[in-house]
């Protein structure tokens, strides 16, 4: 959008699709035109938010998710429940789907729970994956303040930095 010459009128205030619905209320979008950058998959409540609004939009999807192998899916998920990571990254609500659609194939989901909750802890990017987690049962993660993956590896550093401290 950059090399286009477009810059964002409008973005969201925490990384949410409510957020950026919220920074929208302000703008009559009746018969304007709209574009929307997703990362990920289309948002239905956004669509049909823009919708009611009787906005004209186009949705920009610039990624394309490619599931992982069967193969890498097999190694995160025994590596998860053999408790050979202390923490586990999810970037992207996708990445959260594969792993626990894969579980659930495997008919683990419940022990993936279970390894989450006691001993691998889970990193979510930031809010929008954190909540990903969320509706898939994950009780126990560390959400970095700054949705970044830079300060994602710092909250986790900082993190366990303090564990060791504490344990000594």
């Amino acid at each position: 959008l950059k090399k286009r010459g477009l810059f964002p009128i409008v973005r969201d205030d925490d990384g949410s699709i409510a957020g950026l619905i919220r920074a929208f209320a302000s703008h009559n979008l009746k018969n304007q035109s709209v574009a929307v950058q997703l990362y990920g998959s289309p948002s239905i409540e956004l669509i049909n938010w823009l919708k009611e609004q009787q906005a004209n939009f186009q949705e920009i999807i610039p990624y394309q998710h490619i599931p992982p192998q069967k193969e890498i899916l097999e190694q995160l998920l025994n590596e998860i429940l053999t408790n050979q990571l202390d923490a586990v990254s999810f970037t992207s609500v996708q990445q959260v789907h594969y792993v626990f659609k894969y579980a659930k194939q495997r008919n683990l989901h419940f022990e993936l729970l279970s390894a989450l909750e006691e001993n691998v802890l889970a990193l979510p990017i930031g809010k929008v994956t954190g909540n990903a987690l969320k509706e898939q049962g994950v009780k126990r993660m560390l959400i970095p303040q700054d949705e970044r993956i830079g300060s994602a590896l710092m909250t986790l550093n900082k993190y366990f930095k303090e564990s060791v401290t504490r344990s000594n």
